[in-house]
């Protein structure tokens, strides 16, 4: 295992535009081991004086983001699900842990999730259930 691209990943203005806080209030550490596919990543929030997250209400409405106590490769691998958990430490300090599959989230399901919006699909059309992933 190891980390790579510690504060320099280039998710990080992403992930910061959409927890509404600058670069400064995160830590972000992505992982890779000997897995052939998924993403693991750890990242310790610091909010604004007093700011909470709600994941809950950001997330509401995102069929492929699937809220859970923990994550883990096991149950993302060959879908097109990124599970996410997080975790209070201290008034305003949070750990926050997401995985996903590189491909099937990846480029891969974006483009058959954007076909199906674009043809007036359901947007999990597809894209629902757990695929057989072989090495």
């Amino acid at each position: 295992m190891k980390s790579y691209n510690v504060n320099t990943h280039r998710h990080i203005a992403e992930i910061i535009r959409a927890a509404g806080i600058d670069e400064s209030r995160l830590n972000f550490l992505p992982t890779s081991g000997p897995f052939s596919r998924g993403i693991f990543a750890t990242a310790f929030v610091r909010t604004n004086d007093g700011a909470a997250l709600n994941a809950e209400k950001t997330y509401q409405g995102h069929p492929f983001i699937r809220l859970a106590e923990s994550v883990a490769l096991a149950n993302i691998v060959g879908s097109n699900y990124c599970d996410l958990s997080y975790r209070q430490v201290s008034e305003n300090t949070y750990i926050v842990q997401g995985a996903l599959d590189n491909l099937v989230k990846g480029a891969a399901g974006c483009a058959v999730q954007n076909m199906n919006l674009m043809c007036g699909l359901e947007e999990t059309m597809g894209l629902e259930h757990l695929s057989p992933v072989y090495p």
